[in-house]
């Protein structure tokens, strides 16, 4: 409820926006600067509308998940993601109603791995759920798949790195939970 509260108040705040930011093109279009009116609009207000646009759009997906604790956690993934101007991109094509691992790992276990997703997709397979996720890494770091699942590793300096290494715990707990990585580097 707070999250689709906050879902409400974000609406209300940008159509108070929607004015000023109409108004905002006034002068170009007085002045007619075209020009300027050109880099204004397709630098600024097209590049935020694209943001809030994946944001709507990822939102709408969660309609198909069911599990209401999952539901929640992803809502203020997104929602922290828009706060930050941060495109979240996620697929739920069809109805995902049950994920049969208790809800407080599960939540424990995809939050882990939305800190730092910007691709995230739920697949319902016949008697098994996929959950993909992808992110972005510095690719001259040279990272292993091995390293990144060991305690204290982290790209994001002193004092990181537990997430990964209790996502490994977790998840060698449980019999029905496979995890696999790739890295793949862009050629």
């Amino acid at each position: 409820m707070t999250s689709l509260e906050q879902i409400n108040q974000d609406m209300r705040k940008f159509k108070h926006d929607y004015v000023n930011i109409l108004s905002s093109l006034r002068t170009f279009i007085d002045d007619k600067n075209y020009d300027g009116l050109y880099t204004y609009f397709y630098n600024h207000i097209l590049e935020a509308s694209h943001h809030e646009q994946l944001n709507q759009q990822a939102m709408m997906m969660l309609n198909n998940l069911k599990i209401n604790s999952l539901k929640g956690l992803l809502t203020t993934k997104i929602l922290q993601a828009q706060s930050h101007q941060v495109p979240f991109y996620i697929e739920i094509v069809e109805e995902i109603t049950d994920i049969p691992v208790d809800p407080i790992i599960l939540n424990r276990m995809v939050g882990i791995v939305l800190d730092n997703a910007v691709r995230v997709a739920f697949i319902n397979m016949n008697e098994a759920i996929l959950f993909v996720v992808s992110n972005t890494f510095d690719e001259t770091l040279n990272i292993k798949v091995h390293e990144i699942y060991q305690e204290g590793f982290s790209t994001k300096g002193e004092n990181r790195g537990l997430g990964l290494a209790n996502l490994r715990q977790m998840k060698n707990s449980l019999t029905n939970v496979n995890l696999n990585t790739k890295i793949r580097l862009p050629y």
